[in-house]
């Protein structure tokens, strides 16, 4: 039982059946009871029996509200001060005595309203673990291995090799397909607050057809042609030492 959630009526209380004496502050009686948590409930100590179960059915009430106003940001507080003062209520419930007919009935009532309590808020708490957990897991980045081309699976690899054109391929890139942009065609960027900013943005990188088709937008040099060859040689060349690398671990197995 956590001392700290409990209020001063009920630390009176817990404190009076352990035959403690109690004190005027909740601070005070907070330390008294953590003294005598440990010692046990006195037997001949009872509390009238209508007193005991308005008193549990006022707190059950309570509760219930509490639970249904329940902080999800604050679950763990939450889970801790409900749940102590839930405790409390069921020991006093345990400890009324001598009840007539009326009074049992009522007894039983409060019971099974405390017992829908205690699960109701079981409810409350496992979705919101089970969430966490999922969360964390879902938004975990895991570390990933860097792998060499040679650890790459056969699918992946073909895969990246057949994006990169063969030496042949690389010498006969269509010049005609390839389009710059004179100094005064260029767009002007357009301020954040411009209200014609999405139109920008949908424009930029995609001109219309006419525009494409022009004369002046197909002019390139042969310079740009030859740079991005030189580029492309590298991959080129790794292209073509895995696939003999391939050709040899292939004529190797077979013998």
């Amino acid at each position: 039982m956590e001392v700290n959630r409990l209020k001063q009526d009920e630390l009176i209380n817990e404190l009076f059946i352990r035959g403690a004496p109690y004190g005027a502050t909740v601070a005070e009686n907070r330390t008294k009871l953590r003294e005598a948590i440990n010692k046990p409930v006195r037997e001949d100590i009872h509390l009238p029996p209508d007193d005991e179960l308005r008193t549990c059915s006022l707190k059950l009430a309570d509760l219930q509200e509490d639970i249904s106003k329940f902080d999800r940001q604050n679950a763990c507080n939450e889970h801790e001060r409900i749940h102590t003062r839930l405790l409390h209520v069921k020991g006093r419930l345990n400890r009324v005595s001598a009840l007539n007919s009326e009074q049992k009935s009522f007894w039983l009532t409060l019971v099974q309203q405390h017992k829908q309590l205690c699960s109701a808020l079981d409810v409350l708490v496992a979705p919101t673990t089970t969430s966490e957990a999922h969360i964390q897991t879902s938004t975990r980045t895991e570390p990933q291995e860097v792998l060499s081309l040679l650890d790459m699976s056969e699918e992946a690899l073909d895969e990246m090799l057949s994006i990169i054109p063969t030496q042949t391929e690389s010498r006969n890139i269509p010049v005609d397909n390839l389009i710059t942009l004179q100094e005064n065609e260029r767009p002007t960027p357009v301020a954040a607050s411009s209200p014609s900013r999405n139109a920008f943005r949908s424009t930029v990188g995609r001109p219309d057809q006419q525009a494409v088709n022009s004369p002046q937008r197909r002019k390139i040099s042969g310079n740009v042609a030859a740079d991005m060859a030189a580029n492309m040689l590298p991959l080129i060349n790794i292209k073509s030492g895995i696939e003999d690398r391939r050709r040899r671990h292939l004529f190797i197995t077979s013998d």
